[in-house]
């Protein structure tokens, strides 16, 4: 999941501090209403430490009554494919299903790394502020998540009907 829209420039003026909208907050909780219809129920989520991808995990949270602690990873922020391919290779063999929540361009590129596509019109060219993809794992354990080996379940963002 891609964290909610947020303010333009924070208090500080460090792009970390950037809150969410009340427009983020409304699409987090429309985002999270639309996880628990669908009997989402993560067993971990994982977020950025930043202000608006923590607040947007939190709402989730919340929604679909998540009960288990949210763990920040710093390495979300600012992150390349390797980088959150690694957090997931290190998830405990005890977890099931795993929330990430992040920031673009690489939660965009890890969906497209996971799920094949026939052609590249069906590729994700972006996944929207609060866009979530659901992805199903093929393989056997975390530590063996490879290139192709997902299958994308679902796509969904605040504006799609």
């Amino acid at each position: 999941m891609r964290h909610a829209k947020a303010e333009d420039k924070s208090a500080t003026g460090m792009d970390f501090d950037r809150t969410l909208t009340e427009k983020g907050i409304s699409n987090a909780e429309k985002m999270g209403k639309r996880l628990a219809q669908r009997e989402v129920l993560p067993n971990l989520i994982i977020t950025s430490p930043a202000r608006r991808a923590l607040q947007t995990a939190q709402i989730i949270g919340k929604i679909i009554k998540y009960s288990g602690k949210i763990i920040q990873n710093e390495t979300i922020y600012n992150s390349t494919v390797p980088a959150l391919i690694d957090i997931i290779r290190n998830t405990g063999e005890g977890i099931q299903s795993l929330m990430l929540v992040g920031h673009n361009p690489s939660l965009t590129d890890l969906v497209n790394y996971f799920c094949p596509s026939a052609s590249d019109s069906h590729r994700i060219k972006n996944l929207p502020k609060a866009g979530i993809a659901g992805i199903e794992i093929s393989e056997d354990g975390w530590k063996n998540i490879m290139h192709r080996c997902g299958q994308l379940l679902f796509f969904d963002y605040p504006k799609k009907k």
